[in-house]
């Protein structure tokens, strides 16, 4: 790799200096074609030119088509969870519109004019992202198949199957015959690793780049892909160029010019020849007014072209015709799209705005504009294109594109229960999903369920019949976790550190004591209810009467372990100590809670660091480790012994590696749950580690998170907030495989 050196060090003789330094000119103004109403408030999140249709992603992750000449409404399909966190995902192939909806297990084609289904595409678990590609008749889609993350390509007249490669993470764009994935680094948005899948057949290539640790893909054209590189914070970005034919980095610059200050990079775009890259810094204006936002335009040997005058750029900038697309907008300015010359970036056109944009595209004749109010609106191009080339076709990979078969593993959905309202309103008074996130079953067999939820109320639900035996009073806050004792009774635990017993009375429950103990993540209860047990954020879990709720114990927890990867099972509570995890009685309070166990464990392993502890039975612990990519539960003989492992691939993975998984295992230790944010929950046999996803069992996929808890006898699930947030599916063991003998050696 080259040594890192400056852009525009010198200005002397670049092409379109003067233009650059010209005392400014009146710009001419571009009306509108036409502007409607197309979002809700905060804007599009991505615009989408086809053949006959405007498509638009509002806000709220519906899908919407505009006829391009008038802006008229074609048709819209409502996202199913009304949420911005994960939108539909589209790729355009002329007159149809491949879709991805969040949590779904399938893509589909839509006529765009019309919005008519014209086929339907199953994957083996949810759709995680999906892009077409630019210049070749394929979409690519990534789900997992068999644990495995990978990346399917269809083809989109037909959703024929094409190829299938295993990927380490979610796409991210797609240029130069390739689509392109990104790794997560773990933390918030954040990605540190990129791959190029050649869209012809699937062949994956790494891009390498610059040391910085973090890296996004800008642009990638005729054989050359664009990255920026980065560290957190507010500091300046390295962009590379690098050749896909031999994946070799040729150059890595920063980006300024002399006089202007180093700002982060923002968007680029390979385009004619050049390279175009935007930078800004993060304040709104009314916070800091000096000038920001500049795009700069290079030959790919670095040589300088011309850089625009400040506030021009906050976004990457979009080819539309013989132009440049570009738009500024940020608190305390003044909002405004723009249209460029490219060779000289001298302004064509000046599109005033009333909000700031929001996102940018398009096509042959018209450029698109939507703005944070929620509007979309239309320009004609002073400079026309032409209409886009035909994309060479991309033959079968027939034997690549099987899917992996999920065993079945004896279980079967018993039923799905409306365990919450469908709507609920937060604490800012604002209607919300309802969610029915902690569940637990009131007796061994698991026919009575505790629901707790976000409209601050507890249920009692009969499985069979699915009808709600009781309902507790406003609670005051969202009902965080429930926990059942062994005589019908159960605890549940608000927001805000508050908990509330319950008794039964009759047929119906009543409120029997409530009390603080504390804002902590981790809460239970002993099996006969004597003694509820909470942290309170301060390295200590304390025993509390559940009567009076006055602390009868505490017990030191020192450690890196997230408490939420702390349980009370049964009668035990792990806690990180020195010396490892000890496993602790919890009714034992003759002289404080007592150590019964000490299990030796490190902080972190090569699998990564310690998330979460906690018994199985009287002779076993579980405990995970997780990574970035990966994560490991190992079953733990607690006297001593060989540790069983399970291993499970989280790539692409929405959680940082610092978060326990949501899981739950069988008192008898046979089956386990796993859940982690962006994959399949799924069932484990854990003496064959045959692994089915609940998707497979229910043919339905997650709403967005699942959390699980088995009955006291091992042989039903209930999973909460699945398919729908409101709701609780139930599963039964009907007859279970017999475990594979172990392999002889």
């Amino acid at each position: 790799m080259h040594a890192p050196h400056r852009l525009f060090a010198s200005l002397a003789g670049a092409v379109g200096l003067l233009a650059a330094l010209a005392p400014a000119q009146a710009e001419p103004v571009l009306p509108s074609a036409w502007s409607v109403m197309a979002s809700g408030e905060g804007g599009a999140q991505a615009l989408h030119p086809a053949d006959g249709a405007l498509l638009v992603v509002s806000w709220e992750g519906a899908l919407t088509a505009l006829a391009p000449d008038t802006g008229r409404t074609l048709w819209t399909k409502p996202s199913p969870t009304d949420s911005p966190v994960d939108a539909v995902q589209v790729a355009v192939e002329g007159d149809l519109v491949v879709a991805r909806w969040p949590g779904a297990a399938r893509i589909e084609a839509y006529a765009v004019k019309t919005g008519e289904v014209r086929w339907t595409r199953a994957l083996p678990s949810p759709a995680a992202s999906l892009v077409g590609c630019t210049d070749h008749a394929a979409v690519v889609v990534t789900h997992r198949d068999g644990g495995t993350l990978v990346a399917s390509a269809f083809a989109p007249a037909t959703g024929e199957p094409l190829w299938r490669s295993p990927v380490f993470g979610h796409l991210a764009g797609a240029g130069a015959g390739h689509v392109f994935t990104t790794r997560s680094a773990g933390m918030g948005q954040l990605t540190d690793g990129l791959q190029a899948l050649a869209c012809a057949d699937g062949a994956v290539r790494p891009i390498n780049g610059h040391p910085l640790p973090y890296v996004g893909l800008l642009s990638a054209s005729d054989g050359v892909v664009l990255t920026h590189h980065f560290e957190a914070g507010f500091t300046g970005s390295f962009v590379c160029t690098t050749t896909l034919d031999d994946a070799q980095t040729r150059r890595c610059d920063t980006v300024t010019a002399a006089g202007l200050p180093l700002y982060p990079v923002v968007g680029g775009l390979l385009s004619d020849g050049r390279v175009l890259i935007a930078t800004a810094h993060a304040e709104a204006h009314n916070l800091n007014p000096k000038p920001d936002s500049w795009l700069f335009a290079q030959t790919p040997a670095g040589e300088p072209l011309w850089h625009t005058a400040p506030m021009t750029a906050r976004m990457s900038p979009v080819a539309a015709g013989e132009q440049l697309l570009v738009a500024f907008g940020t608190t305390g300015a003044k909002d405004v799209a723009r249209l460029l010359d490219p060779k000289t970036g001298t302004v064509l056109a000046r599109m005033p705005l009333k909000k700031a944009p929001r996102a940018l595209a398009a096509d042959a004749t018209r450029a698109y504009v939507a703005t944070y109010e929620g509007r979309v609106a239309a320009f004609a191009l002073p400079r026309p294109g032409v209409q886009p080339q035909a994309k060479a076709p991309v033959k079968a990979q027939a034997a690549a594109a099987q899917p992996i078969a999920a065993p079945s593993l004896g279980w079967r959905a018993l039923t799905t229960l409306n365990a919450h309202p469908l709507k609920s309103r937060n604490a800012a008074g604002q209607m919300t999903d309802g969610m029915a996130d902690s569940v637990a079953f009131l007796d061994a067999a698991g026919t009575t369920l505790v629901v707790g939820g976000n409209d601050d109320r507890v249920r009692v639900i009969d499985v069979a019949s699915g009808k709600q035996r009781w309902r507790s009073k406003d609670l005051g806050k969202n009902v965080e976790a429930v926990h059942a004792c062994s005589d019908g009774r159960f605890a549940a635990r608000t927001y805000g550190g508050k908990a509330f017993m319950f008794g039964p009375k009759g047929t119906r429950w009543r409120r029997t004591s409530r009390f603080d103990h504390g804002n902590g993540w981790m809460s239970g209860v002993s099996p006969d209810c004597a003694y509820y047990i909470a942290d309170v954020f301060s390295d200590e879990v304390r025993w509390h009467d559940p009567k009076t709720g006055k602390v009868r114990a505490s017990l030191g927890t020192p450690g890196r372990m997230d408490r939420r990867g702390m349980r009370v099972r049964g009668p035990w509570l792990t806690v990180q100590q020195r010396g490892g995890l000890h496993v602790v009685d919890v009714r034992d309070l003759r002289e404080g809670p007592s150590t019964t166990h000490q299990v030796p464990t490190a902080h972190a392993t090569a699998d990564g660091a310690l998330v979460q502890a906690f018994t199985v039975n009287d002779t076993t612990l579980l405990r995970e480790y997780c990574k970035a990519n990966q994560c490991v539960i190992e079953l733990v003989p607690i006297a001593g012994g060989h540790a069983q492992r399970l291993v499970f691939d989280t790539t692409g993975a929405g959680w940082s590696p610092t978060v326990p998984s949501a899981l739950d295992i069988s008192a008898d230790g046979a089956w386990l749950f796993v859940f982690r944010l962006g994959l399949a929950p799924m069932l484990v046999q854990v003496a064959t580690d045959a692994r089915q996803p609940l998707a497979a069992i229910t043919g339905e996929a997650p709403w967005e998170y699942a959390q699980a808890r088995f009955s006291a006898d091992g042989r039903r699930l209930a999973v909460g907030m699945y398919p729908k947030a409101h709701q609780v599916t139930v599963l039964t063991l009907d007859a279970a495989p017999e475990p594979a003998a172990p392999a002889k050696d």
